[in-house]
């Protein structure tokens, strides 16, 4: 399932901060007696009306997750939670089965491939998202980071790599000694950030 992008989220994100904003007006004018800049009863009623708008924001979240709904990209980036890091939003995603970010390019690379160019044999090298303890036995057991996201085996027995990345992502550390490993030695290797820029990288490999 993909997320399609939608204000739906962001606008509920506006309800909430118009609820933390009413529960503090509210909060104002029950006061009997103005003694400060900011009194008791506004901070407890802006402080009610906030926590009801972040239980219906989380409530709202899921509940536009499970409708493959995510947010407009204005006020939580590509995110659909506002209350997880990136990397565990990406977790809670792939648990859910919704593609985003590179996993979703690469989804759409893989489906070009398999109707454009059937020639071509392309597979997922599995080499991130995993738990520490996970990692770490990966590891062990001969995982190297930095490897490509896609391997490609050509009918002629070509064999190339290419690592997926979105439209702002960019080589880490370790990606970047393996490509300069894998071209050293004569295998073709292109970053990719669409199904066709994957076109044009196999055009320019002569596949």
């Amino acid at each position: 399932m993909n997320r399609r992008d939608s204000p739906a989220l962001d606008i509920f994100a506006l309800v909430v901060l118009g609820c933390a904003g009413y529960g503090a007006f509210l909060g104002y004018r029950l006061a009997d007696e103005v003694d400060s800049l900011i009194p008791n009863e506004m901070l407890i009623g802006g402080g009610i009306g906030l926590l009801i708008g972040l239980g219906l924001l989380r409530i709202g979240n899921k509940v536009f997750k499970r409708l493959g709904i995510g947010p407009s990209s204005r006020l939580f980036g590509n995110s659909g939670n506002p209350f997880l890091s990136p990397q565990a939003q990406k977790v809670q995603d792939q648990k859910a089965g919704v593609l985003t970010g590179e996993d979703l390019i690469q989804r759409q690379i893989l489906d070009w491939l398999a109707s454009t160019r059937p020639d071509i044999f392309a597979a997922h090298i599995p080499n991130g998202g995993h738990t520490s303890w996970r990692a770490s036995h990966l590891l062990r057991v001969g995982m190297v980071k930095g490897m490509p996201d896609l391997i490609l085996i050509g009918a002629r027995g070509q064999v190339g790599f290419m690592e997926v990345k979105t439209e702002s992502g960019s080589l880490r550390k370790e990606q970047r000694s393996l490509q300069n490993l894998l071209t050293a030695r004569g295998l073709p290797h292109a970053v990719v950030r669409s199904p066709e820029e994957c076109d044009k990288a196999l055009r320019s490999w002569g596949w």
